[in-house]
């Protein structure tokens, strides 16, 4: 344990070099005289002001573009409120050095569960430079929108890893936070039930009902019951067009542009209403499948079955959101790893999850705008990163299906 902590340490070092200068870079693009270009940051830390003297934080946009409301709750709201007394030139980088914190804490966590799977292996600096490259396109995405998803993302990763071991509490604690910065992670809650995990849901369910209450005691109680109302009926504001929009690499999205004839590549002339049927029907499937193929027969407390398990939670949480931007699929670091750890150390020799995981890298990070240039808006229009995670589905529901069908890890 001591040699992959030396090798992951190395290999952190190296990458922070590396991420100093590109958020320096990003700085750079956002850096006015005045604060910075408008970001998602900049939504939080203007509601964050608006909270602080206590004004409503969902009636108008925050941003030039007029469409881009605050869409978090009245708690992060709340939590952000000293980031938004500083400066923008101070209080960016400092939240550029959290995403990295977040992100290498992430990696940190997974790295521990993956250690208890078998502890004579020494994961490599392979491993970890590979698990970085994998998800990096999407971290680049994160620190060039200055976005939260790094915060939701550690907040899951403490989640996952209490609730392996069994620590209900913290683990609806971290839940529940990070359902206060984005509603999504609520896919966890029906996990939890058919799971027959009833303490960590209750848990979870407890401390949301405490988050929504604490503005309260800054705001009153009946200002703050108007605010959840707008929290919950803010989501409507999302223009319309947002769906079909080429950036939008959601299910949804994807589904939408290619069965209508309202984009460029639609293949059919279908309504948005029966597209919508469509979607659900098809999410309902993907969901289900996770249940149907992972029975657990006496392998829940195996942590790469684990991961395996919550892996394939976790790309439904980011397919199924209607709006599926690529800084939210930083939360695929956890399935990279998984893959990663199984491809690296327990069957190098499957072909097909190989190939699976391989053409989801090309497809997900190759196949970028700045690789391809005028053909990028196109490639996006195809869903390339919708296709690209589903890769990472299919190879993890293989994964899980081979616990099932052998029932012992040493087989695999």
């Amino acid at each position: 344990m001591m040699h992959t902590n030396r090798k992951f340490l190395k290999v952190s070092l190296i990458f922070l070099i590396f991420y100093i200068f590109t958020a320096g870079y990003y700085f750079n693009r956002v850096y006015q005289p005045w604060g910075t270009c408008d970001t998602d940051f900049s939504v939080f830390v203007r509601a964050a002001k608006s909270m602080a003297q206590k004004e409503d934080i969902y009636e108008r946009s925050y941003l030039e573009t007029g469409k881009d409301y605050y869409k978090y709750s009245p708690a992060f709201a709340l939590s952000m409120i000293p980031l938004s007394k500083l400066h923008m030139h101070l209080s960016v980088p400092i939240w550029f050095l959290l995403i990295y914190i977040f992100f290498i804490s992430s990696i940190c966590l997974v790295k521990k569960l993956l250690e208890a799977e078998n502890s004579k292996k020494i994961l490599s600096k392979t491993f970890f430079f590979f698990a970085i490259l994998m998800s990096l396109r999407f971290l680049l995405s994160v620190v060039q929108r200055v976005q939260s998803d790094c915060l939701v993302l550690i907040l899951l990763a403490v989640f996952v890893f209490a609730l392996f071991y069994r620590k209900d509490a913290s683990a609806g604690c971290a839940l529940a936070t990070a359902t206060m910065v984005k509603l999504t992670p609520l896919i966890f809650l029906p996990y939890l039930i058919l799971r027959k995990k009833f303490k960590a849901a209750a848990a979870t369910l407890f401390f949301i009902l405490l988050y929504l209450w604490l503005p309260a005691l800054y705001l009153g109680t009946g200002k703050n019951m108007e605010l959840i109302k707008s929290w919950f009926l803010v989501h409507k504001t999302n223009p319309a067009d947002y769906i079909y929009w080429f950036k939008n690499q959601s299910l949804l999205g994807a589904t939408s542009r290619l069965l209508t004839k309202n984009t460029p590549v639609g293949l059919l002339d279908l309504d948005q209403a029966t597209v919508n049927t469509i979607f659900i029907l098809v999410a309902c499937i993907l969901f289900a499948l996770i249940f149907i193929c992972l029975k657990q027969r006496g392998q829940q407390d195996r942590p790469l079955y684990y991961l395996t398990d919550i892996s394939l939670v976790l790309i439904c949480m980011i397919l199924f959101s209607p709006l599926g931007w690529k800084h939210t699929f930083i939360h695929l670091l956890i399935p990279h790893m998984t893959l990663l750890y199984y491809l690296m150390y327990v069957d190098p020799k499957d072909k097909i999850i190989k190939a699976l995981v391989i053409a989801s890298f090309f497809i997900n990070t190759m196949l970028n705008p700045e690789l391809t240039g005028p053909f990028s808006k196109t490639i996006q229009l195809y869903s390339n990163v919708t296709f690209g995670t589903l890769c990472l589905y299919a190879a993890l529901l293989r994964m899980g299906c081979k616990y099932e069908d052998l029932g012992n890890h040493s087989h695999i």
